[in-house]
């Protein structure tokens, strides 16, 4: 919901706790559009890199996939 309504500091607070509870959705959050304002937050990027995907967007992420 925070990702809709473009709140950067809500969405990335939630993402932060979707990943210290492990939570298996994160694996989307490469190519999600929702996502989109916040890939070039350095704490966005991070994110991706803890959860082990590429960092260069949904593109990446389709490539990363095959």
């Amino acid at each position: 919901m925070y990702a809709r309504l473009k709140d950067k500091e809500h969405t990335l607070e939630w993402l932060n706790k979707a990943y210290e509870q492990r939570d298996s959705s994160l694996v989307d959050i490469g190519a999600e559009p929702a996502f989109d304002f916040l890939r070039s937050d350095h704490r966005f990027i991070d994110l991706l890199r803890r959860v082990g995907l590429p960092q260069g967007g949904a593109a990446a992420q389709a490539n990363f996939l095959q």
